[in-house]
């Protein structure tokens, strides 16, 4: 019985050292669980020549660069998937630094727009060019939406300048 006592009296010392004396973190009562971690925002593909909104993938114009200083009669040409027609041809607008529309026109498919592939399209834009003090510009094009839902409006913009040798004189 000694042996018992004894073997019984070191098992509780050994198991003494092994309980530790910080407590035990409990969860709070009544508190909501973490939430689940975000994923982090998807990077914004920016294209360096057109910028942000440049869709490579529907829509490619010939010659015309960020930032490009343009005059009166632009000539656009390019190409664009054929679904970003609408009876052959898709409306293009230039608008100052302030919103204000200089310019529209539509550009018109140069082939058969029936297909998802690219088609060449052509379109000329006339203006007067603004003040010296109001060069900034940018160029839209609108995928054409004959429905009027928003879910299938898209637009390609870009900055161009209007040139300032080719002012207006008024």
């Amino acid at each position: 019985m000694k042996t018992y006592i004894i073997a019984s009296a070191l098992l509780v010392t050994l198991g003494a050292g092994c309980v530790s004396s910080q407590p035990v973190a409990q969860p709070p009562v009544n508190e909501q669980p973490a939430p689940a971690p975000q994923p982090a925002p998807a990077a914004v593909n920016e294209d360096p020549v057109y910028g942000p909104s440049y869709k490579a993938n529907m829509i490619v114009v010939d010659k015309i660069r960020l930032g490009e200083k343009i005059a009166s009669p632009l000539v656009i040409t390019g190409k664009a998937r054929g679904n970003w027609y609408f009876e052959a041809s898709f409306p293009v607008e230039l608008v100052d630094s302030n919103n204000k529309l200089i310019a529209n026109g539509i550009a018109q498919a140069q082939g058969d727009w029936m297909t998802t592939n690219f088609v060449p399209f052509k379109t000329t834009l006339t203006f007067l060019t603004p003040d010296m003090y109001n060069m900034n510009a940018t160029l839209i094009f609108r995928k054409d939406n004959p429905s009027g839902e928003p879910q299938n409006d898209d637009q390609m913009r870009f900055p161009v300048q209007f040139d300032i040798n080719e002012v207006n004189a008024e």
